[in-house]
């Protein structure tokens, strides 16, 4: 049996949701100067840290280059913390800004309600800071609750009321992968399609049957070009690509991955092949 894992942020959704966190404080209005500067830090040290990478580094591989990233996003994480922007949150505020404001690129509902109606699994993995909100925006959607959400959290007292502490799962692209491996072996036949659009997904594209880049930014076209990344469309994509998958154990695989600007062509590619999984 196939199963689906998807990203969260700006791959099933129009865009990043993590500031809807900040709508749900009891001081909206200073908390968003203080989320507006912890987010311009965190750019110009992502920035400043790549470039320092590749410039000390000859010939990185990408699992390490990845697991680089960890220092990074756990100094956000702890500088989140420390500003106390996230403290005093309940997790009802999150349920309900997640069902009215969180916006799903428009294929994306009925696609995912498609899929469950098929007995696929659905899986989301996501570095989002809040289950909740990801809960609130697929209540909307038919048979929602057959979908698994794995995702970073707030922490919660017993009154459900966040303490201000993030809880880590899934900061980088070895998280997800450690994760999405597990759950590869739970399915009898092993084939897994994976859509993503970001460096924390790469590793779990790659080990997928299929990985699917959904609209990739600059960054992500670079950071392929570094560790020699074939993008081809995703319109190209034939069964015969299956082959790489039964690769001799010797020979180094391929890194292939398949992109798309639109969700409607994710949608084609699998009404068009989705035999050949099933």
């Amino acid at each position: 049996m196939v199963f689906f894992a998807f990203d969260f942020d700006e791959t099933l959704t129009q865009n990043d949701t993590l500031d809807l966190i900040i709508k749900c404080t009891k001081e909206v209005d200073l908390n968003s100067l203080i989320w507006k500067r912890l987010s311009q830090r965190y750019c110009n040290l992502v920035t400043f840290s790549k470039a320092e990478y590749f410039k000390n580094h000859k010939n990185p591989s990408l699992e390490d280059y990845c697991e680089f990233c960890r220092v990074n996003e756990m100094d956000s994480i702890e500088n989140i913390i420390e500003s106390k922007c996230y403290d005093e949150i309940t997790k009802d505020s999150l349920f309900n800004i997640g069902k009215t404001e969180v916006k799903f690129h428009n294929e994306v509902p009925e696609f995912l309600s498609k899929l469950i109606e098929e007995k696929i699994p659905v899986n989301i993995i996501s570095a989002n800071f809040s289950n909740d909100i990801i809960k609130g925006a697929l209540s909307n959607i038919k048979n929602s609750e057959e979908i698994n959400i794995y995702s970073n959290d707030l922490e919660f007292n017993e009154n459900n009321i966040s303490n201000g502490n993030i809880i880590t799962n899934y900061i980088v692209a070895s998280d997800k992968l450690k994760l999405f491996n597990n759950l590869s072996k739970d399915i009898n036949n092993n084939e897994t399609i994976y859509i993503g659009d970001g460096l924390t997904d790469i590793l779990c594209m790659l080990n997928a049957t299929v990985g699917i880049v959904f609209s990739p930014g600059k960054s992500f076209i670079q950071d392929c070009k570094e560790f020699n990344i074939l993008l081809k469309p995703l319109s190209t994509w034939t069964e015969e690509d299956l082959k790489l998958e039964d690769e001799d154990e010797n020979e180094e695989r391929t890194k292939l991955l398949f992109f798309t600007l639109n969700w409607n062509d994710i949608i084609s590619w699998w009404n068009n092949n989705k035999k050949v999984f099933l």
